[in-house]
């Protein structure tokens, strides 16, 4: 029977974290060709490994939410949690992160963006 060790799980989970960082800087490149088109690989990494630790801080770990926490840094700007529309969601207590991003997809696409 093989024994993993808690220092060969962390080393995997950094190493999926890295590729899930990674792949997520593709999404934000892919997704805004025009904003980050002259970015440095690694400026944009830094950017992406930022939003997520944002998002995680407000509960927010599944990849498709990340990736829309991505979109409205990158449209509403970085600090879009503290307009109006978005800190009334992000700041019920009621709510479970995943129906908060749904409803500020919701509120988004009532302001006629398609997510």
């Amino acid at each position: 029977m093989a024994i993993i060790r808690n220092g060969q799980i962390e080393s995997l989970s950094e190493s999926m974290q890295e590729r899930a960082d990674r792949e997520l800087a593709k999404y934000a490149r892919d997704r805004f060709p025009d904003k980050f088109k002259n970015f440095p690989e690694e400026r944009l990494y830094a950017g992406v490994k930022y939003v997520r630790a944002q998002a995680k801080s407000l509960g927010f770990e599944r990849e498709d939410d990340v990736a829309t926490f991505l979109d409205f840094v990158v449209m509403y700007g970085n600090q879009f949690c503290d307009s109006p529309w978005a800190a009334e969601v992000l700041n019920n207590k009621h709510l479970h992160a995943p129906d908060k991003m749904a409803m500020l997809r919701y509120r988004v696409r009532l302001a006629g963006v398609d997510l």
